[in-house]
């Protein structure tokens, strides 16, 4: 093995314990994963990083990876030429590629929930059948402290706890709900860094062009929000409110365990009213989450209506999400899903 690093858009990468985490430097070394690819800069960064790193730990071809690629079935011909351009990377690279392809829009249709929502869904199941047709441990994806910054006033203007403004941990385990462990090597990284990197390296890309337009909130976000704030506060404010968001994670995850405990449906609506606020929220939203709700769904103003309702003492019904809802009767409140009516 070489003792000199491979380049790598992000130094972090490399060294005896990549990331910094005994825990992913294993996963790295040792295990099979897999690794979402858009065809964008980068989830091609990353691609090509982990192709480069785990040769450099050691691993041998096709170096313990497989690529995953979701059509969407959204943007027509430039979907087809991303998903032929992922084809071609992965060929190149000699690494296994595993492909998928859903309806979105008619998802959408059918549920009644956001097209980014049913995307999401979508895309999240085709990673859990990925694994576990393929063995990997976890998924990695090629968010960065950009995507990060994006996410927290995304859920700010949500509504949002300890848990949303949080945003996504470096590493994520399993999910009861099926979802696959999630690993995101370039979590401290910033888009310009690996542009950067993808063209000092000769690399392609893809570009979506749906990206440059303001109709979606995530992209007035990163257009008018963000550069607003650098501007005003300086370039490094984005790793600053990455290093907030770590400190609200710790924070969810103590919160998490003094809920524990609480059980699901049906529950007592007098107890949930007698808990203090963070702990009633808390519990109201693990028995949601383990009855399948989209975390993406579940938003401040679903759990208090909730709370609201259960503090009442009266009957009555309170929506949370993607037609999920939650019914006080005699004291008990009881979920409510979508074929129930």
């Amino acid at each position: 093995m070489s003792r000199r690093p491979p380049r790598l858009p992000d130094a972090a990468l490399a060294g005896p314990r990549p990331f910094g985490d005994a825990r992913l430097a294993r996963l790295l070394r040792e295990s099979p994963l897999c690794v979402a690819v858009s065809g964008g800069a980068d989830s091609v960064a990353l691609l090509h990083a982990l192709v480069r790193l785990r040769a450099w730990l050691g691993a041998k071809p096709p170096y313990g990876l497989v690529a995953a690629h979701f059509h969407h079935g959204i943007r027509g011909a430039a979907a087809d030429a991303d998903a032929a351009f992922v084809a071609a990377l992965c060929e190149g690279l000699g690494v296994p590629l595993e492909t998928g392809r859903g309806d979105v829009p008619r998802e959408a249709a059918r549920t009644g929930e956001s097209c980014e929502m049913a995307a999401r869904r979508l895309r999240h199941a085709f990673l859990a059948g990925v694994v576990a047709r393929t063995g990997a441990e976890a998924v990695a994806t090629g968010h960065t402290l950009d995507d990060q910054a994006e996410l927290f006033f995304l859920r700010l203007h949500r509504g949002a706890g300890l848990d949303g403004l949080g945003g996504m941990a470096p590493f994520a385990p399993a999910g009861a709900d099926g979802r696959p462990a999630r690993l995101r090597p370039l979590l401290g990284t910033r888009h310009a860094a690996l542009c950067a990197f993808l063209r000092a390296e000769g690399l392609a890309w893809r570009e979506d062009a749906t990206n440059a337009e303001d109709t979606a909130v995530r992209n007035r976000i990163r257009h008018r929000v963000l550069p607003v704030l650098e501007e005003a506060l300086g370039g490094a404010f984005p790793e600053t409110l990455a290093r907030t968001m770590s400190v609200l994670r710790d924070d969810a995850a103590m919160l998490a365990r003094e809920a524990e405990g609480g059980g699901g449906f049906p529950m007592r609506a007098r107890e949930l009213a007698a808990l203090p606020p963070p702990l009633a929220r808390r519990r109201l939203a693990r028995a949601l989450l383990d009855v399948g709700l989209d975390p993406e769904a579940l938003t401040l103003g679903a759990l208090d209506r909730v709370r609201a309702l259960a503090a009442s003492g009266r009957g009555g019904t309170a929506e949370v999400g993607r037609g999920i809802a939650v019914r006080s009767s005699h004291g008990t409140l009881s979920l409510v899903r979508p074929s129930e009516g």
